[in-house]
């Protein structure tokens, strides 16, 4: 719920803007979550979350293929995705973002 609570007030600038519940449904309704450590944050030195992202991974479908035998099989490729991307104003311009991606990038890549 801390994270949730953390992105919906980041994205509470947005004229409708999306409630904590919204982010802990994607979390909780995502059948490939895995655990908690889907969620990248950085935090600062009094433990509050400053900058966070969240990776997805996906299984995408990319149609029939005949085996040559009777039988189509369907084809399909895991994909990756990043989302939830945010880093409260008073911590912004200082490249927390850019390394929580570098970060989810290098995981999504092992």
């Amino acid at each position: 719920p801390t994270w949730a609570n953390f992105c919906a007030s980041v994205f509470a600038i947005k004229a409708n803007p999306p409630p904590a519940s919204y982010f802990e449904r994607h979390y909780y309704n995502d059948p490939n979550r895995g655990d908690s450590s889907s969620i990248r944050v950085m935090i600062d030195t009094n433990g509050d979350i400053v900058s966070s992202c969240r990776i997805f991974s996906k299984n995408l479908s990319l149609g029939e293929v005949d085996n040559n035998d009777e039988e189509k099989k369907l084809r399909t490729i895991e994909a990756g995705g990043i989302g939830e991307v945010c880093t409260s104003p008073l911590h912004r311009r200082r490249g927390l973002s850019k390394i929580l991606l570098q970060d989810a990038l290098s995981i999504m890549r092992e």
